[in-house]
């Protein structure tokens, strides 16, 4: 797993460039997802993922840790997760989730952001509806060596 890419989709931040058009800035939205699962004690978990591929969502892992039926929800659509690869020590999860054919995530290079550069961040905070906000970077701190 390239883990190094998917950092930064994993706080649902997409990077925006300052000539960006308005309709461009918003765009991410449409590769967010919902997480909903049931541990085997019947408790409900939310969370939130990131579409990276044909079938393919990127979680953190801890959204998705208590194991159980996992779903992947993209609008009103259910998905079944059949498989999932785990990068524990960056906590990030892929989620084998055939069917799903929403746009993928523009990835980038974590060594293109600057302090002070746009944020736009989505995700589905507990069973709420996707949320956004807007911020920006304030500093960056190596992990394992590497900003890629």
């Amino acid at each position: 797993m390239n883990t190094g890419r998917y950092r930064l989709v994993l706080m649902m931040a997409l990077w925006l460039m300052p000539s960006a058009r308005a309709e461009d800035k918003h765009a991410a939205a449409r590769s967010v997802v919902q997480i909903r699962g049931v541990d085997p004690q019947g408790k409900m978990f939310y969370g939130s993922g990131v579409i990276t591929g044909p079938g393919k969502v990127v979680t953190n892992c801890h959204v998705v840790r208590g194991g159980g039926k996992i779903a992947v929800f993209h609008g009103f659509e259910a998905f079944a997760v059949s498989g999932e690869r785990a990068d524990v020590l960056r906590d990030l999860c892929v989620l084998d989730t055939p069917g799903i054919a929403a746009p993928r995530a523009r990835i980038g290079k974590t060594s293109s952001l600057r302090p002070g550069q746009p944020l736009a961040y989505y995700g589905y905070p507990r069973a709420l509806g996707m949320s956004y906000s807007a911020g920006s970077v304030t500093t960056l701190h190596p992990f394992g060596g590497s900003r890629d």
